[in-house]
């Protein structure tokens, strides 16, 4: 009979072994889970339900991130390129 958990996030009760944190690329989404719940334990792991829930959050957020530095970058060089020109003549 599998083992019956509780999210220390969510509180869902879940079967089978919570979601656990050994990965370094999963630090910054462990960071974003202790901003909004300061007392989780990564040791406590996660269901599935709130571990997609932070990953899909990371995920929106460093496409929102990459958008801006490409933005920004198309700037700095259209802002380069008509320096330069004036400074051309």
């Amino acid at each position: 009979m599998p083992q019956r958990y509780e999210c220390s996030t969510c509180h869902q009760k879940v079967e089978g072994d919570l979601m656990k944190y050994i990965d370094h690329t999963k630090l910054h989404i462990i960071d974003e889970i202790k901003k909004k719940y300061p007392d989780w334990d990564c040791t406590e792991g996660l269901c599935p339900t709130c571990l997609e829930y932070f990953e899909n959050a990371m995920h929106d957020f460093l496409l929102s991130f990459s958008a801006w530095k490409i933005r920004r970058n198309d700037h700095v060089r259209e802002n380069s390129r008509i320096i330069l020109e004036a400074q051309l003549g």
